[in-house]
């Protein structure tokens, strides 16, 4: 079950507090490490020198270039982006990564890079580093020297995967080459937003081209919750459904029905308020029957996915600003993600161990009756029986429920 679900994505909620006004990132202890990223779908190709990319390019949380919306991502506490959670099925391809960080004085300073596989590093658009290379991902692989001028500066990395593990990591140390905690964002600094055009309008072309991919984003994720309704309506032939794994699959069936529906409605052009708020309550009470803390980030969830329908207002108004449409666009992206999320611990974590229960019953539990009697076969009152197992018929061993439910 669950396989369009099984994913994983830390994608942010809080768009809005990661473009422009976004506080830097200047956590002590980081090591150096630059977590805060946004990134691009992976690109078919294994070339470190595709896409081709101005010298002026820049990224940002719900900017549209290279062909995808960029969204945001945080690499984990000791600077690995795993970036094969996020994008689990392409066997191979190019992913790339943006991040703004400052230079605290001017200088010499050292990247140090990990990748699997190859990976190029460009700042302010001119390429430092790249190693053509198939390998698994350690921290501190590659180290490049770098002159910096004090102040802001934008990276860009590509990674390419040629199969299996596919992750990235990058961190800056001093001349001497020890870690150097500094500052670092991935939204666009304000001493970057006219480079960035953050309150330039958009073009009609550029906002079509979001609205395709928005649109086209929300189909697929409605052919998932389609497939998830399928998986959950299908028990295996001759099977026994107990009455608690019936409950516990129609209140699935309801919560995956109204959440499609509620996205149904996010996608249209012609908002229907009624109508989304019917979806948002029938998933959050569906989500009830399961769980009090899945209702509530149903509840929520749903209210917050109603709001996305903001988007199409915002790319359908007066020459609306990069910086508005990529908020409006980003918490979008973050929505379909954490539709996502919640969607595979429903039925993952709920349905799922309903499964797991109805299959004891159904193939490793039955009702017997002993009955002991004499010589001459007369009841026996109040006989004392012990019962011993001298061998089974059931081939124990390893199964492939579980296979890549858990990251370890």
């Amino acid at each position: 079950m669950a396989r369009s679900f099984n994913r994983i994505t830390s994608v942010a909620v809080a768009a809005a507090a990661l473009l422009g006004a976004a506080a830097p990132c200047c956590a002590r202890g980081t090591g150096g490490f630059l977590r805060d990223w946004v990134v691009s779908a992976p690109l078919e190709g294994t070339s470190l020198e595709a896409p081709l990319l101005p010298a002026d390019f820049a990224a940002y949380p719900g900017f549209y270039g290279a062909g995808c919306l960029w969204v945001p991502v945080q690499a984990e506490a000791e600077g690995r982006l795993d970036i094969r959670a996020l994008y689990p099925k392409p066997p191979a391809g190019t992913v790339l990564l943006h991040t703004f960080f400052e230079a605290p004085a001017e200088g010499t300073y050292t990247l140090r890079i990990g990748s699997d596989d190859a990976v190029r590093v460009e700042i302010d658009g001119r390429a430092v580093h790249a190693n053509a290379i198939r390998r698994g991902w350690t921290v501190d692989q590659d180290r490049v020297r770098v002159p910096l001028a004090r102040g802001w500066h934008r990276m860009l990395v590509r990674v390419v995967d040629y199969g299996g593990a596919w992750a990235a990591s990058v961190r800056v140390a001093d001349e001497k080459d020890q870690p150097l905690d500094v500052r670092q964002q991935a939204a666009a600094p304000e001493s970057l937003a006219r480079l960035c055009r953050l309150d330039e309008p958009l073009t009609v072309g550029e906002r079509t081209e979001i609205a395709s991919h928005l649109s086209a984003q929300i189909a697929a994720l409605s052919k998932e919750l389609d497939a998830a309704q399928s998986r959950i309506a299908q028990a295996p032939e001759g099977y026994v459904a107990f009455a608690e794994y019936e409950g516990a699959r129609a209140l699935g069936l309801r919560f995956f029905e109204a959440m499609a529906a509620l996205w149904q409605e996010t996608g249209r052009d012609e908002w229907d308020p009624e109508g989304a708020r019917d979806a948002q309550r029938a998933a959050a009470e569906a989500a009830r029957g399961l769980s009090e803390v899945l209702a509530q980030e149903a509840d929520r969830l749903a209210a917050a996915a109603a709001r996305g329908h903001r988007v199409w207002e915002v790319l359908g108004g007066d020459a609306p600003r990069r910086r508005e449409a990529a908020a409006a666009a980003v918490q979008v992206a973050a929505l379909l993600a954490e539709t996502r999320r919640l969607a595979a611990r429903l039925e993952n974590e709920r349905l799922l161990a309903s499964r797991f229960e109805n299959d004891i019953r159904n193939f490793r539990q039955r009702d017997m009756t002993i009955r002991v009697v004499d010589a001459e076969g007369a009841p026996v009152e109040g006989a004392d029986v012990e019962v011993v197992q001298a061998g089974h018929d059931f081939l124990f061993g390893c199964n492939l429920f579980a296979l890549r439910r858990w990251d370890d």
